[in-house]
């Protein structure tokens, strides 16, 4: 989905073609925040990973394309 933001509104918060942002939903309002003066680090997020929040594999079924697995 691609959402256009006013140049003046984009300006402001720093957000520009191909801006990596964060959106949410507070208290009933989407929220879109500029990410990129966050640092994001692969490793922190692997680290989260615990027996609660890990999911079994999941099959869909045999390859449509040039895919494999």
């Amino acid at each position: 989905m691609i959402i256009q933001i006013p140049m003046s509104i984009a300006l402001k918060s720093g957000i520009s073609e191909n801006s990596t942002v964060d959106v949410k939903i507070d208290d009933g309002k989407i929220v879109i925040s500029n990410t990129s003066d966050l640092d994001f680090n692969l490793n922190d997020f692997l680290g989260q990973i615990n027996d609660q929040n890990l999911h079994v594999e999941q099959r869909f079924g045999n390859t449509t394309g040039t895919e494999f697995w």
